[in-house]
């Protein structure tokens, strides 16, 4: 069983802290920064936790004699995180984010770009972290980075819930407080908490980017049409939940998990990083430029894909296409998801099954209603009958049955048109 992975996180707004008791719980714990004192609170309680320094990249004014060496710090990240390593003396993990606004008393810097590249950079990380528990501490660092943190957070909570909807997730999510600095500070924790609901997210592959998308589209073309293929096998998948059609999950001509959902997030991850990577010019001092992405579509991208990667792992649980058996399973994902409404209409269609069905019989389901004259009713409406009665058309549904065990499918030569009616139900 995986272990829970907890992470702390906070802003830094300079490079030297004085040293300060930090008080959790009645205990003192001197140190320079909040984040290290909650990690020394949390191992004495035997719980393993990896703090990481976010920092903003305005700061690279601070670690360089002239504006030749911020450019090369700038340009690569891996140096601009041993300098702070250096300069801090800290052993955590640190995380460039990027800046935004004019800065510098030595040079001017100016970094163009937008927020939505923080929140971005930092929704990324923690995926790529995928805590369980985060502690996000507000108490320093510019506002605007505290913000795009917090919001971070709100996103990746939506992702990890939507990620275990049909589990028991154990996740705490908190945020740090504290009163102004004297030389005993206690440390406030406050809950931090979103709801998540079993719904679509809206997607634009094509728009990881809002400005200057054309040639990371090119460059990423093979990677956007697979995640196009994931949201369209997402959106078979929910309209298959909330339509009520369980016989979905059983044709792989109409939902198929052939998906590597880890290989796509991790390219994912690869082309926001990409994306992201400045151009800088020197112009009376430095400019910083970056192609602002999308941050709330990307996140929705990640959204789709956690929900994804969930109803894959219950369609590889499913066993064969069995009417008590679907039920079982159906029964307990309709709860999960708060669909009480569909269970009834399930369980109704399948004991009209049980119940006009014989033993022995193996056909079409319309075969079983065939009136004196050897005529078979069938629908005057088929698509509105097939959601009618849970995907369960007697025209074109198979049924074959054994004493008790009931089995079902599709025709198939209808999947074609049954697909069609799943992706548009309207």
């Amino acid at each position: 069983m995986r272990e829970i992975e907890v992470g702390i996180l906070q802003i830094m707004g300079r490079f030297q802290y004085d040293e300060v008791d930090y008080v959790i719980d009645d205990r003192s714990y001197p140190t320079t920064l909040t984040s290290l004192a909650i990690k020394e609170y949390l191992g004495e309680r035997g719980i393993d936790s990896e703090v990481c320094i976010l920092v903003p990249e305005s700061l690279v004014e601070m670690l360089s004699e002239d504006v030749s060496q911020a450019s090369q710090l700038l340009s690569e990240s891996s140096k601009f995180r041993e300098r702070v390593a250096e300069r801090t003396g800290y052993d955590v993990e640190c995380l460039i984010i990027p800046s935004i606004g004019e800065y510098g008393k030595k040079y001017k810097i100016v970094f163009e770009g937008s927020i939505e590249n923080t929140i971005c950079v930092i929704f990324k990380k923690l995926v790529e972290k995928d805590f369980d528990v985060v502690y996000a501490d507000v108490s320093t660092g510019l506002n605007i980075y505290t913000v795009a943190m917090v919001e971070a957070l709100r996103r990746y909570i939506t992702y990890k819930k939507l990620k275990s909807i049909l589990k028991k997730p154990d996740f705490d999510f908190k945020l740090v407080f504290l009163p102004p600095l004297n030389k005993e500070v206690h440390i406030e924790f406050q809950d931090i908490d979103v709801m998540a609901f079993f719904s679509l997210p809206k997607v634009n592959v094509y728009r990881i980017c809002k400005t200057n998308a054309k040639d990371i589209n090119i460059k990423y073309n093979k990677l956007l049409r697979g995640l196009k293929n994931c949201m369209e096998s997402l959106k078979i998948a929910f309209n298959s939940i909330k339509m009520n059609t369980p016989l979905a999950f059983y044709h792989k001509e109409i939902l198929d998990f052939k998906i590597d959902i880890d290989g796509i997030e991790s390219e994912l991850i690869y082309l926001i990083e990409d994306a992201l990577k400045p151009t800088i010019t020197m112009d009376r001092g430095m400019v910083v430029r970056r192609r602002v992405l999308d941050s709330k579509n990307i996140a929705n991208i990640f959204y789709s894909l956690g929900l994804l990667r969930n109803i894959k792992e219950f369609q590889e649980g499913l066993d064969e296409p069995e009417l008590d058996k679907i039920c079982e399973s159906f029964e307990e994902l309709y709860t999960k998801l708060g669909l009480g409404s569909n269970i009834k209409f399930l369980q109704n269609d399948v004991e009209s099954i049980k119940k006009n069905v014989g033993d022995g019989f193996i056909g079409l389901y319309i075969e079983c209603f065939q009136s004196g004259n050897g005529k078979m009713h069938g629908s005057q409406d088929k698509k509105r009958n097939f959601f009618a009665h849970s995907g369960f058309l007697r025209e074109y549904t198979f049924v074959e049955r054994r004493g008790n065990d009931i089995t079902v499918r599709w025709d198939e030569k209808r999947l074609g048109e049954i697909k069609g009616w799943i992706q548009s139900p309207e």
